[in-house]
């Protein structure tokens, strides 16, 4: 099992039971129906970020592409860092506001239930929020230290 630090503080571990149901999730999901429906919760619920996207369908493409990685590399901490600094990076100019990452999670939530349909079961929910808070919390504790090495602001998984 493995930990979570970020700025020195501790998280809870992903458990292996977690590790597995993303991994599950990820083999029954439709990526292109879960882009699209969180993009449009998105923008529902944040429409003036409209214009950060460009190209919307381009962007739910992207941002599958990305939680596969993120899902792939959640045993491998170097290899998570280097996605988790990648992505911080790319959204650095951004300067995301913590109830921006929140209103996210809160869409992935709300895409992931409508997707997985029958599938779907709370501790599902749970194991994809516990990643998506720690890769939220590292994006926004390196956020002002974009292209810059972890340092303190260390993700250890």
């Amino acid at each position: 099992m493995y930990e979570m630090w970020v700025s020195g503080m501790m998280m809870s571990p992903v458990t292996s039971r977690q590790k597995l149901l993303l991994h599950y999730t990820l083999l029954h999901l439709d990526s292109e129906q879960m882009g699209k429906i969180f993009y449009d919760h998105v923008l529902s619920a944040m429409p003036d970020v409209h214009p950060m996207f460009g190209d919307v369908d381009a962007q739910r493409k992207r941002f599958m592409k990305m939680m596969v990685r993120i899902v792939h590399t959640v045993d491998e901490p170097e290899q998570l860092r280097i996605v988790v600094r990648e992505l911080r990076d790319m959204h650095a100019h951004y300067h995301l506001k913590p109830r921006q990452f929140q209103t996210m999670g809160q869409a992935f939530s709300m895409s992931l239930v409508e997707v997985m349909g029958h599938r779907y079961t709370p501790e599902i929910g749970e194991a994809w929020q516990v990643l998506y808070r720690r890769v939220a919390e590292a994006m926004q504790e390196g956020g002002s230290n974009a292209g810059s090495s972890y340092g303190s602001h260390a993700m250890h998984v």
